[in-house]
This record gives structure tokens, sequence and C-alpha cells, in this order.
């Protein structure tokens, strides 16, 4: 599957029922799909060989944002909805551009993350995270990386999953971590540097209950936009 060209105003692929790619899809252009349901990759998703680097905006119907490959990309902004990667967006060579990952309908979303994401001009997530494995966040040159909501692990098995964000610029909690299930350690840093960047504490409180005693560890400066309770329930 290949696309030559596309925008928001006129979609390269649009529909009222799902879309499902199941083999590689090749973006040689800036590429917009839309789906009054949902849209499934059953492989990875490239750019071709060009030195361009595209742009990828998904409009999915409501439902929850499910990631099983890692995310290669210049900006990462998830609000949800009903995509599924099952295999690799981009690659640590090819990083695609803006990665985008909506919805429409007025419906709640969650997004399920189960591996990486890698960026180099930040990333933003715009609906409750729910970690399904121990994940690692990573901007390379030193951009933001923005949670508006709520930071769980996977409900199912509480404590079990961890999270890892690096980068020099701003780690962002505007909603509680581990509020709902407790994260296994919550592990803020630069990344050129353990103590580059800051994280800024805005969502009330933090909780981890890893059964390894992982805890939470901040290496860079701490700034409390509201009052800030830290649990750690391993003991």
């Amino acid at each position: 599957f290949k696309v030559t060209s596309s925008t928001q105003a006129n979609p390269s692929v649009k529909t009222t029922g799902s879309q499902t790619y199941n083999r590689v899809a090749t973006l040689a252009a800036n590429t917009v799909l839309y789906s009054d349901s949902s849209v499934f990759f059953g492989q990875t998703v490239l750019r071709d060989n060009t030195s361009t680097r595209w742009d990828l905006y998904i409009d999915a119907g409501n439902g929850a944002y499910q990631q099983y490959g890692q995310v290669y990309a210049r900006h990462f902004y998830n609000n949800g909805g009903a995509v599924t990667f099952t295999g690799n967006v981009g690659t640590s060579s090819r990083k695609l551009g803006t990665l985008t990952v909506t919805n429409h309908g007025g419906g709640a979303n969650t997004i399920y993350l189960y591996t990486d994401v890698t960026t180099d001009t930040g990333q933003t997530y715009t609906a409750p995270v729910v970690l399904k494995a121990t994940v690692t966040l990573a901007d390379i040159a030193g951009d933001n990386i923005w949670f508006q909501y709520s930071v769980n692990a996977d409900t199912d098995s509480p404590g079990a999953q961890g999270l890892t964000i690096q980068t020099d610029g701003m780690t962002k909690f505007d909603g509680p971590v581990g509020n709902d299930a407790p994260l296994a350690g919550l592990h803020v840093q630069g990344y050129t540097t353990p103590g580059a960047g800051s994280a800024d504490l805005n969502g009330g409180t933090v909780t981890t209950a890893g059964a390894g005693g992982t805890g939470q560890t901040y290496d860079n400066a701490v700034t409390l936009t509201a009052d800030t309770v830290l649990n750690d329930l391993s003991g």
C-alpha cells in the first residue's frame, strides 16, 4: 500500500467502515486516513527512501489506541481513537514526520502502550494513558513530553508496568499517575545526561507499587505546580 498525496480536507482514504492494512504500508507523501470506525495496521508503517519525513494523520472513530510496535517520528500527538499498530512505525534511521492520532464522535478514548516511542520534537498525550508493558518514552532533541490526562498501569496487573521518560526538555504530568493502578516504577531523566531537563508535577499524586521496589526516581529538577503526594507502596 503506497499513498502519494493527501490533506486533512481531502484524505487519502475516507471510509464509514473500518480500514485494515495487512501488508507493509509505505508513505510516499503526507498521508491522511479518515474512518468513522477503526484503522488497523497488521505490519510495519514506513516512509519511502527519499529524505523527506512524511507526516501521517489518522482520524478514526472512538475507541482504544493500541500500540504493539515501536514508534519513531518527529513528533507524536496522540488523542486516542480506534487505531492499532501491530508493527513498528518508522525506524530509528528513517523516522516519520509528525504522527497524529485523533478521533471524532465525542466518546471516551484510551491510549494503550505496549512499546516505546522515540521522537525529536516532542510527544503530547491528550487522552488517558494505560501501560500494558514497561515502556520508555524518549525525545532525543530536548523537546517536551506532555501528559494532559492520567497515566496508569494495567488494572489487570497493577504494579507490573513501569515508565521511563528521557528528554532534555520538560516532562509534564497534568493528571494523576498510578491513581487507578500503580506503576511498577517511574524514572524521569534527561536524554543526554540524567540531570538534563525538568519535570513538572501538576496532577496531585504519583503512586508506584512495584514488587521489585523500583519506586520513583527524578534525576532532573522538579517543579510542583499543584499540591502533590508521592506514594510508593512497595515497602
